[in-house]
């Protein structure tokens, strides 16, 4: 069940991409792989709302934003993110 006025703004990394944000009055910031075999792109650009920054991650996979996940990590793509949750929040 939603909670529309649980919160003001959330950020998703990774998934779920299968929800409908526009039921939230909430503001979503989401970070997505382009090639995430768990999260597919198709999936993803249907998220889009008119409450939600959608950024998606050119040429990473599932887990870049994780440091302990050898040859999934993306430090680039991790600190632009990073950066671009900071500044939402």
């Amino acid at each position: 069940e939603l909670y529309p006025q649980a919160f003001d703004k959330a950020v998703l990394v990774y998934g779920p991409s299968e929800v409908d944000l526009s039921r939230s009055k909430a503001r979503f910031q989401c970070h997505f792989a382009e090639n995430d075999e768990w999260e597919p792109i198709e999936s993803v650009m249907q998220m889009k709302a008119d409450n939600a920054e959608i950024y998606i991650y050119p040429q990473v996979g599932h887990w870049f934003f994780e440091a302990d996940r050898d040859g999934y990590y993306d430090p680039d793509a991790a600190a632009l993110a990073w950066k671009r949750m900071v500044e939402f929040l």
